[in-house]
């Protein structure tokens, strides 16, 4: 006769994930996941292969959060003014989610064959970008524009805008730059 699981693989994740933005991807241990789920450890390994294994789970399903952020944010809004809002919600994802965003921006070891969702918010983004820079640019814009973000979440999380909130003066002025160099290609 089959147990009844005391778990399921979401269950897991959701806690690790909270453990992740908690404490950073550095501190996420299988042991400390199951003690919060009141399971022994060996009972996450049904799940889940190993801590890396749970880790790349959280940095796709962060992954999805900031797709689904972005998509929403650019929803019922054409060319620029649907990048720019994109370009909020990225970096307000990256502000309030720092953990979770450092987690999804880390390398990880995907498993074989599948569709890691880092790749999806790569295809929003250069769906979108394509249509300002045109299809054969559309992976250049998306590395320039994603740069541009990237860095400057980076450095607020490093506290290096002294108070300035990215989106403001330096971020808008570098997407626009950009934005105006895709009108002209």
């Amino acid at each position: 006769m089959p147990y009844p699981s005391k778990t399921s693989p979401r269950e897991i994740l959701d806690e690790a994930m909270a453990q992740v933005e908690r404490g950073g991807a550095s501190r996420l241990s299988v042991r400390a996941v199951a003690a919060a789920l009141g399971l022994a450890p060996n009972a996450l390994y049904r799940y889940y292969a190993d801590r890396d294994a749970l880790l790349a789970a959280v940095a796709d399903e962060g992954a999805r959060l900031l797709l689904a952020a972005v998509e929403d944010a650019a929803r019922g809004r054409e060319g620029a003014d649907a990048v720019r809002s994109l370009a909020a919600a990225y970096l307000g994802f990256a502000r309030t989610r720092p953990a979770l965003y450092a987690t999804v921006m880390a390398q990880h070891d995907f498993p074989a064959g599948s569709r890691p969702a880092v790749e999806d918010l790569w295809d929003f983004a250069t769906g979108l970008l394509g249509t300002l820079a045109g299809e054969g640019a559309a992976d250049e814009a998306t590395v320039a524009v994603w740069g541009l973000l990237h860095g400057a979440a980076g450095l607020d999380q490093a506290g290096l805008f002294g108070g300035r909130k990215p989106g403001g003066g330096g971020v808008a002025f570098g997407l626009e730059a950009l934005l105006k160099g895709m009108a002209r290609s």
